[in-house]
């Protein structure tokens, strides 16, 4: 997450490219092998900002705006940086679509509020914030659990398409994106181009 102004790499807003589109080109880079392996689980991490209302860092009520992936609208960094978080879990909603019959499973889960150094490029004040609130947080080890279980626990063999948390499936009662079949099929597009060069190197 960023605390400054809006900041792009290669033309493309920062969050968005290195949450989501960074990892779009790993999992598409190591699909051909594991597909002819036909087994394997990808598990994105994905956070609750991608389906909650009552944060500062929420999606839009366009849940991805293509019209600002470049940073060609407003900036802001928390409704960003759940864009990006939204769209790891648009990505795997996606991916475990297109992955049935293949043996391969495609998970997002929500580690928790970690303590990490997230807030590394933040003003002192925030730094000194999350310092402070840290005794809530989850240690590193704690915020690793979810992932470590839906990557390994025999329960979820054959589970596909999910969303977890504290090791176990996410119940959302509210109105979200997260199973927009659309909107996955169309940010899988765009994604797709936005990462074209990337993608034969």
């Amino acid at each position: 997450m960023t605390f400054g102004d809006l900041e792009l790499v290669d033309g493309i807003e920062k969050m968005f490219f290195v949450n989501f589109l960074s990892h779009f080109v790993l999992v598409n880079k190591l699909l051909p092998e594991m597909l002819i392996q036909g087994s394997g689980r990808i598990v994105h991490v994905s956070s609750d900002s991608a389906y909650k209302t009552d944060s500062f860092k929420q999606v839009s009520d366009k849940g991805i705006d293509f019209d600002n992936l470049r940073g060609e609208g407003p900036f802001d960094n928390g409704a960003l940086y759940a864009q990006s978080k939204l769209a790891n879990a648009l990505f795997s909603f996606e991916l475990s679509q297109r992955l049935q019959g293949t043996g391969l499973t495609s998970n997002a889960i929500h580690p928790g509020s970690v303590y990490t150094n997230i807030t590394h490029s933040a003003p002192e004040s925030i730094r000194q914030q999350v310092r402070e609130y840290a005794p809530q947080l989850k240690t590193t080890a704690q915020g690793a659990a979810t992932q470590v279980y839906v990557a390994t626990s025999p329960d979820l063999a054959v589970v596909s398409g999910g969303f977890f948390a504290d090791c176990r499936p996410v119940v959302i009662k509210h109105s979200n994106f997260l199973e927009d079949k659309a909107m996955a099929e169309r940010l899988c597009r765009v994604a797709e181009e936005m990462t074209d060069s990337h993608m034969t190197i």
